[in-house]
């Protein structure tokens, strides 16, 4: 239906974004579905749409997705009712979100918070010259665009108006809410480094780093190198319980003086046969540090972050800065912006622009990095991925 190449071109590296780098409302976000019939066209005059109607003891319990006659409300046509709360927080509810429907037999009106957002309907589907049928309606995704305005932090009610004239009818595959990733300032310039590791093949270093993976046998332990997602190239690590670690070369990256920012966006992501996300931090290591020397001649090193759970599968994962805790329940599977801002002896913690803290006291004449098992395997980072390293003056 994307008439223009230019069109199609942008949906495509918009589909590209959201596979490769986009963040999806997670599971335990979503209450559970429910669904009421609306035989006699009653329910916009009722306004069952409205979020204190789900309150209402006509609604009933169904599964979602599937057709209406593989739930419990058994084969029904023509007009119905779908209600489901969904939970935000303040950041994600200021950006606004994104409604993905997989498909909707036939056609759907959608209501958020009691307004009107969108629809999939013969009405809004119609394009001059062709004739659209709910043959062509019934198993074509769609999206609908959320603004802020309509959403609020805590709890939000998702309401779907359905019709149905033949066949079975419902929401019958998934439901999901895209997480634009968050608006982030620049703190520093980056004019003494910028790197977005786009230079490297996939699986290499950038010239200018090192990095190691413990092997045993010709059995590879780890992973540290560029991972090339779509448009995004990203520094990948991930410790299965080896020493991991990539490092500068030059140990005079950072500036002589003592008043510089470090930035650089990362991530949480991946799973394991038992679970995901496993942190356990360590002297030895972390999600990034200052260093002297390469692997195995210094034991010179300054761990500014890490990330610990305590290798309890899907826990919530604490940030530290200079061994404080600075946030306790990290959010995985989306971008974060980090800066660590160095005015002589004391640091400033910010993530995605806010201060965390200020740690002080903590004096140090080293000036070149390192991320992950700096000496061994105690550090444990599963897993993952830093891009946008940028060091330089602070923005003023």
């Amino acid at each position: 239906r994307i008439g223009r190449a230019a069109d199609f071109a942008a949906a495509m590296e918009r589909e590209q974004r959201l596979r490769f780098d986009g963040s999806w409302l997670p599971a335990e976000a979503w209450g559970a579905w429910r669904f009421r019939k609306d035989p006699g066209n009653v329910g916009v005059a009722k306004q069952w749409f409205a979020a204190e109607a789900a309150g209402d003891e006509d609604w009933q319990a169904v599964t979602v997705p599937a057709h209406l006659s593989r739930t419990e409300v058994g084969r029904y046509l023509g007009f119905g009712w779908y209600q489901v709360g969904f939970t935000l927080d303040e950041a994600q509810a200021r950006q606004g979100v994104e409604l993905h429907f997989g498909g909707v037999d036939e056609q759907a009106w959608v209501y958020v918070n009691g307004v009107p957002v969108g629809e999939h309907t013969l009405e809004s589907e119609w394009m001059e010259g062709e004739e659209i049928t709910v043959g062509d309606l019934w198993n074509r995704p769609f999206q609908i665009q959320v603004p802020a305005e309509r959403l609020k932090a805590g709890r939000n009610v998702l309401v779907v108006r359905k019709h149905s004239s033949q066949g079975d009818s419902g929401i019958h595959r998934p439901v999901r809410i895209a997480l634009p990733e968050p608006e982030k300032s620049d703190l520093g310039r980056g004019e003494i480094l910028s790197e977005d590791f786009s230079g490297a093949e996939a699986g290499g270093i950038p010239e200018g780093w090192r990095h190691y993976v413990q092997q045993t046998d010709g059995h590879v332990h780890g992973i540290a190198g560029v991972r090339k997602n779509g448009a995004r190239s990203a520094l990948h690590l991930q410790d299965r319980r080896s020493h991991v670690s990539v490092w500068s070369v030059s140990d005079e990256l950072l500036p002589s003086d003592s008043d510089w920012v470090i930035q650089f966006d990362f991530r949480l992501f991946g799973t394991l046969p038992h679970g995901s996300l496993l942190y356990e931090a360590s002297s030895d290591g972390g999600l990034i540090g200052l260093k002297r020397g390469g692997r195995g001649r210094t034991s010179e090193y300054l761990s500014l972050l890490q990330l610990c759970n305590r290798r309890q599968s899907g826990a919530p994962v604490t940030l530290y800065g200079l061994g404080e805790a600075l946030t306790e329940n990290l959010a995985p599977n989306q971008w974060h912006r980090a800066a660590i801002r160095r005015r002589g002896a004391d640091w400033e913690f910010y993530l995605n622009g806010d201060l965390l803290k200020t740690v002080g006291g903590r004096d140090s004449d080293l000036r070149g990095l390192a991320f992950g098992s700096f000496r061994n395997w105690h550090n444990v980072m599963q897993d993952v991925e830093i891009t946008e390293l940028k060091i330089g003056r602070v923005m003023e």
